[in-house]
């Protein structure tokens, strides 16, 4: 029975004998090798249609009468040649990649190479000699200067290149010689350093002899009435005094002049070292980003920034000393005068207060900054001269007139003012002492009989200071406006009372800073049938009573 089954067959080509199976294996390779994946397809694709056709008719109940193994055969043979083909297509894509790869890394090192080579070129490009920057003499003094074995004209002046070659041949000429004459120079200065040092030797050694013959003689003087100060005293206040700021030099050494000239033997002057007041940042603290409040807080720090060096003053008062020390402020540009009566050692309100130097001179009062820019810069950063009046005193008009920040009277010269000053300063300490006793003695007087006329007997039952606000929430509004032009002062509160305690008066007493040239002024409470008013003006009380008050208070009016 016929299938109806035509199947294609190919002419087998011709073979050599295939005695070996290397040879046979060779054939299958050339074969596989020769047949391209479309071939080894076209002919998979017709076996498979054949074999699918003989099942669609085994299926349908038809009998098979070929023989389908030769099919099968061919079949396994084309997927095996198709194996083959394809190992050996991804073994020549292998080799091909190894080959890609091995170029790629190449490129790579060409790429990495050229990139040395042009960095290189600029290194080359940039490369700088040194010789720009050398300052090198103009042409024509070249020639008119340099010898002509070094300018050689008949070759430099048409060649650019030579010429500038010649002309630093001739620079370093010139610098040798420059060198040579710097080495001899420094031998003769080292000479003339070691002979100044042994002058300094030798002095440094005399001076302990002189100190010790001037304490020998110390009698002698004393008799002659000729005193010689220590030497290395003197010799190190030199040195400072080369130190200090254009204004305390102006001051030190005008009060050396008034030392010299008034022949005041209660009068000294001399340079300390004094303590900065300057809070020193971190190194690195400061930040770029620092904001506003960290740089106002910078400039609060720095605007009482004083210099290292002070001039002080030792004025004798009697039997007592008083130190004043002049600061000066750097960022301010201000002096400051500071005061110290420790020597006195007494405890008197009116010997330990800040206000001796208040008022020294007219509307002088130390409170505002003399320096206008200084003022602002304060006036900005919320701060005052409170802060630093114990430490660094306060800036007063007369300092600055001595430091050479304020102009003096055209008629007087600076060292009368320093005469000025220390006859105010004396005058002012004398005037406090006076005034010590008096507060002293008004204190003894309590149980003195005070006649006031018309009335009964009173007598001083207290008398103490007070300080300054339960003495202003104690008076009259009117009174309060009287003192209210006292800058500072000494406030003080006496109490009277008669016999049977039925009557009472208060005697408020205000000392200005500047007492006697300033009056003292007094108000007056009063509690009793005369006197039906709390607060009275100081006018409104009868003139005999005012009198007497005085009278007992030791005050001018």
């Amino acid at each position: 029975m016929s299938t109806g089954i035509n199947v294609k067959t190919t002419k087998k080509p011709n073979l050599d004998k295939m005695d070996t199976n290397e040879k046979f294996y060779n054939i299958e390779d050339r074969i596989a090798m020769a047949l391209t994946h479309e071939k080894l397809y076209e002919q998979s694709m017709e076996q498979y249609g054949v074999l699918r056709e003989v099942l669609e008719n085994y299926i349908n109940g038809q009998k098979i009468e070929m023989n389908m193994i030769t099919n099968i055969a061919k079949v396994r043979r084309l997927a095996r040649l198709s194996h083959y083909a394809t190992s050996q297509l991804r073994k020549e894509s292998a080799e091909k990649l190894e080959i890609v790869d091995a170029k790629l890394l190449q490129l790579q090192n060409t790429t990495s190479e050229l990139q040395h080579v042009r960095k290189e070129i600029d290194r080359c490009l940039d490369y700088s000699a040194g010789d720009e920057d050398i300052d090198l003499v103009p042409v024509e003094e070249f020639y008119k200067t340099a010898s002509e074995t070094i300018s050689k004209p008949e070759e430099t002046k048409n060649n650019e290149h030579k010429q500038y070659l010649a002309r630093l041949q001739f620079e370093a000429e010139q610098r040798k010689e420059m060198q040579s004459t710097l080495h001899e120079l420094e031998g003769r200065r080292n000479v003339l350093l070691s002979d100044i040092h042994k002058k300094e030797q030798r002095i440094e050694s005399v001076i302990p002899n002189i100190n010790e013959l001037l304490k020998t003689t110390q009698p002698l003087q004393e008799t002659l009435a000729v005193q010689f100060e220590d030497v290395d005293k003197v010799h190190e206040q030199r040195k400072l005094a080369v130190q200090l700021p254009p204004s305390l030099s102006l001051l030190y050494s005008h009060s050396l002049a008034y030392s010299e000239i008034m022949q005041d033997k209660s009068f000294s002057v001399k340079i300390n070292k004094s303590e900065i007041l300057e809070k020193e940042e971190p190194e690195g603290k400061r930040s770029k980003n620092e904001n506003v409040l960290d740089r106002i807080e910078r400039s609060a720090n720095r605007i009482f920034e004083n210099h290292p060096l002070n001039v002080e003053f030792e004025i004798g008062c009697g039997s007592q000393n008083v130190l004043v020390t002049f600061y000066h402020l750097s960022e301010l540009q201000v002096l400051t005068a500071k005061w110290d009566l420790s020597s006195f050692k007494s405890s008197s309100q009116v010997l330990c207060a800040e206000n001796l130097m208040t008022d020294l001179f007219e509307n002088d009062d130390g409170v505002k900054c003399p320096n206008s820019t200084g003022n602002i810069k304060m006036q900005h950063l919320k701060l005052n001269f409170n802060e630093i009046s114990k430490k660094l005193g306060r800036p007063y008009n007369f300092a600055q007139v001595l430091g050479g920040f304020l102009s003096a009277d055209t008629e007087t010269h600076l060292t009368e003012s320093v005469r000025k000053l220390v006859l105010a300063i004396r005058n002012r300490v004398e005037t406090r002492i006076q005034l010590d006793e008096v507060l002293k003695s008004i204190e003894t007087k309590k149980s003195e009989i005070l006649e006031i006329p018309k009335t009964s007997e009173f007598k001083m039952i207290s008398f103490a200071p007070i300080e300054y606000e339960k003495f202003m929430t104690g008076i009259s509004e009117s009174f309060s406006s009287k003192i209210s032009t006292i800058s500072s002062g000494f406030y003080y509160k006496a109490d009277f009372e008669n016999s049977d305690k039925s009557k009472k008066l208060t005697v408020w007493i205000v000392i200005p800073p500047n007492y006697p040239q300033s009056s003292a002024i007094l108000g007056f409470t009063v509690n009793f049938d005369e006197f039906d008013s709390k607060g009275l003006e100081e006018s409104t009380i009868d003139l005999d009573l005012k009198s007497q008050l005085l009278n007992v208070a030791l005050f001018k009016v």
